[in-house]
């Protein structure tokens, strides 16, 4: 957390991935950005150098942007309402802009800011959860290993809560992490229970972003692994399929 000072007294901003909440990621993209700031967001996510330049008409510089700022500042921080209702729009750009705007672009996006850790595992409420595979089973399938590391039910569930992950819903985060982290009993992670999972996103909430970012890197990386499963099975349907012309004639 970061201390500032408005109005003679102190307030905290979170000022940390690991200090945003899941549940708080999700009240954040809940409110619609204003259509130049959408516009900003989307051309910096391109990479694009005049990223910043953007049309803003009176109406978007003196009610539209400062109002959403308005939002994200008391989402990001424990400044009541009425104090943030007396911020001038000046005021809420400086705070949103130094303590705000990496955080809101992240969660929507990339989050420039975060630095992969490549975790294996992580604590939660005196519970251990564990990757269902480390790096080297990962890589072992991606080099050519036989081996599966999920199963139909796995992949289905997951590439369904994936799908719309991808497209920025914070929503199914939880449930990705649920399939994709799991207990270990007797030495072993736990084998796919649909409804375990359903209960633990529930309970995932609370889990710091920073996990969520963890968790999708991690689940691209298994995306390699469903793309090469999939050729690799089509190349044998179509392989089978040839012999039998051939021996039909």
């Amino acid at each position: 957390m970061i201390v500032i000072e408005l109005a003679g007294k102190e307030y905290q901003v979170k000022n940390d991935w690991r200090e945003i909440s899941i549940a708080d990621a999700r009240e954040i993209v809940k409110n619609d950005l204003p259509a130049n700031l959408k516009e900003f967001f989307d051309n910096l996510a391109k990479g694009k150098e005049d990223a910043h330049i953007i049309q803003e008409t009176d109406e978007d510089i003196i009610r539209n942007i400062p109002v959403y700022q308005g939002k994200i500042i008391k989402l990001m921080s424990n400044i009541p309402d009425d104090i943030i209702g007396r911020l001038y729009s000046d005021v809420r750009q400086q705070l949103y802009s130094e303590l705000c705007l990496d955080f809101d672009f992240g969660i929507r996006h990339t989050p420039f800011n975060y630095e992969m850790k490549g975790i294996d595992h992580f604590t939660h409420k005196g519970k251990e959860f564990y990757f269902i595979a480390d790096r080297e089973e990962i890589d072992q399938v991606v080099k050519g290993g036989s081996q599966s590391i999920v199963e139909f039910a796995e992949v289905a569930d997951l590439q369904l809560y994936a799908k719309e992950l991808k497209n920025g819903s914070v929503d199914v985060a939880t449930n990705v992490i649920s399939i994709l982290c799991r207990e270990k009993k007797n030495g072993k992670i736990e084998k796919y229970n649909r409804q375990k999972c359903l209960d633990n996103a529930k309970e995932f909430d609370s889990l710091p972003v920073s996990i969520m970012f963890e968790v999708t890197f991690f689940l691209n990386r298994l995306s390699n692994i469903f793309i090469q499963d999939s050729r690799t099975s089509l190349s044998r349907v179509v392989s089978k399929q040839k012999k039998q012309v051939m021996n039909q004639d």
